[in-house]
């Protein structure tokens, strides 16, 4: 597994995840940035995700009730097909919203 953090616009928390997505990762990478002050978006990058469990998917799910219930935006990106057959099998879509490209992710959620 790799990561790599950026900042696509201000108050934007773009996290790339290549390889196996393991649910301790997902703590490691991403909640650091929801827990930032001047976060108001997370957007996932899951294009490179090799494999996930269930465990994995239900946390990230959690981490996109947490963003929810702290009023900030939260987004998957890229085609992981494991992950989206997980999301339409859960009914999910609402919490885990997919978009294909960071701009557009970024259009869509940061620059509102």
């Amino acid at each position: 597994m790799s990561f790599a953090v950026k900042q696509p616009a201000p108050g934007c928390v773009l996290v790339i995840l290549r390889g196996e997505l393991e649910v301790g990762l997902v703590h490691d990478y991403a909640v650091p940035a929801l827990a930032s002050p001047h976060c108001r978006t997370v957007l996932l990058d899951v294009d490179g995700v090799t494999y996930l469990d269930n465990d994995s998917f239900y946390a990230l799910l959690a981490l996109a009730l947490k963003a929810r219930s702290q009023h900030k935006s939260f987004a998957l990106i890229g085609e992981c097909p494991r992950l989206h057959r997980m999301i339409y099998r859960t009914g999910t879509a609402a919490y885990l919203p997919v978009q294909t490209s960071t701009d557009e992710a970024v259009r869509s959620t940061c620059l509102n």
